[in-house]
């Protein structure tokens, strides 16, 4: 989850809102038709094969939309503002998260909503410390921070990639990425937080 974003952030910032949106939608779909399977398994119950698979279908289709609306918008961001310079830089890091959880809350609330699998939901299903210290973040939002920290760890990979040569200060060139310096600083307070959390709560 921590990287899975890292492809379609490049692809959204090297094309047209119109193919950023198509690439998300593959993207999306390569999600959540393999995330729906078990809808299959109406027609077990009763149901027609065919009308359980195109539930599925359509129901994948559906959710890969938000997906592919997220890589749209993107696109337009990284139009507007992206000029090279690393306050941009930094700000297109901090609007990434912002965005996908907004589509992640429309998902969840729009037509009666679909809140199922989110992005942070990841983070839940191992046991290990980091993942447990990651899902403390639900507390200042809930699985919407942890999803928002996920992608900002992404968002300021995917930058440091797109400007693989680094920062010109007065014609000086520094192998450093503020970008991804400013997500890795942000994510290790939320992480060091929720060691000290889930730390505090195994001790009690």
């Amino acid at each position: 989850a921590w990287i899975a974003l890292v492809p379609l952030i490049l692809v959204a910032r090297s094309s047209t809102p119109g193919a950023a949106f198509r690439w998300g939608m593959v993207y999306g779909l390569a999600f959540w038709i393999p995330a729906l399977a078990w809808l299959s398994a109406l027609s077990d119950k009763g149901i027609p094969f065919l009308v359980a698979n195109l539930l599925w279908l359509c129901l994948a289709a559906y959710c890969a939309l938000y997906v592919a609306a997220f890589a749209m918008t993107a696109s337009g961001l990284f139009a507007v503002l992206d000029d090279g310079s690393s306050p941009r830089g930094i700000g297109i890091t901090l609007c990434l998260p912002l965005l996908w959880i907004g589509f992640e809350r429309l998902k969840a609330h729009l037509f009666s909503g679909f809140p199922w699998n989110e992005l942070g939901v990841s983070q839940a299903l191992s046991g290990n410390t980091f993942c447990i210290a990651a899902c403390q973040a639900a507390e200042w939002g809930g699985v919407y921070a942890v999803s928002g920290l996920i992608v900002l760890v992404n968002a300021g990979l995917a930058m440091t990639i797109a400007k693989p040569g680094g920062v010109v200060v007065s014609g000086v060139r520094y192998r450093f990425h503020p970008e991804l310096a400013t997500a890795l600083i942000l994510a290790a307070i939320a992480i060091a937080y929720g060691r000290n959390v889930s730390s505090g709560m195994a001790s009690s």
